[in-house]
């Protein structure tokens, strides 16, 4: 747990989004009641955003009228915009789109099989779902990128969905 904290630390210094995770992290040892953590967890985003506090004001002390400013996080692309970066950067630019929505949603739908047998698999459909809405609302055209973060483990899902499929099936066939 130490190395993850440590980890996601040093993602805050790349990508200030990292803090989505660091929360989540926080989140799942508030469930667990591991105040340690929680206070671990809390200290590190203390100290990210009075690093970003500062940041800021050293960065405001060099804008000179005429500079071109950022546009932004009101990207809100909504589910739409997350389906199309998914698919931009990863496998499903090769099938049609109806059927990379599926896949997607099977995706989705396979890590929430999981969820429901393993903290790990909760985690991971909380960090997936989480960051789909990060990127449905904040996210921007030019924010595709965003993506990329989730891409590697996200079809992963599809390797649990046979187990949701049969999960499903057992709780329609029994009643």
């Amino acid at each position: 747990w130490w190395a993850a904290l440590l980890g996601a630390t040093a993602a805050l210094a790349f990508r200030e989004f990292a803090i989505l995770f660091l929360g989540l992290m926080g989140a799942f040892a508030l469930w667990q009641k591991e105040w340690k953590r929680v206070a671990a967890c809390v200290c590190v985003g203390v100290f990210f955003a009075g690093a970003m506090f500062f940041h800021a004001q050293a960065v405001m002390a060099l804008v000179q009228h005429g500079d071109l400013s950022s546009p932004g996080w009101q990207g809100v692309r909504g589910p739409a915009g997350f389906l199309t970066d998914l698919r931009r950067l990863s496998f499903l630019q090769y099938v049609p789109y109806w059927l990379s929505t599926g896949l997607a949603l099977g995706a989705f739908a396979g890590w929430a099989a999981l969820a429901r047998a393993s903290s790990a698999g909760a985690f991971a459909i909380l960090w997936f779902a989480g960051f789909a809405l990060f990127i449905c609302l904040f996210a921007r055209e030019n924010n595709f990128y965003w993506t990329e973060v989730i891409i590697p483990a996200f079809p992963v899902g599809l390797a649990f969905l046979p187990a949701a499929a049969n999960d499903w099936r057992k709780k329609h066939t029994s009643s």
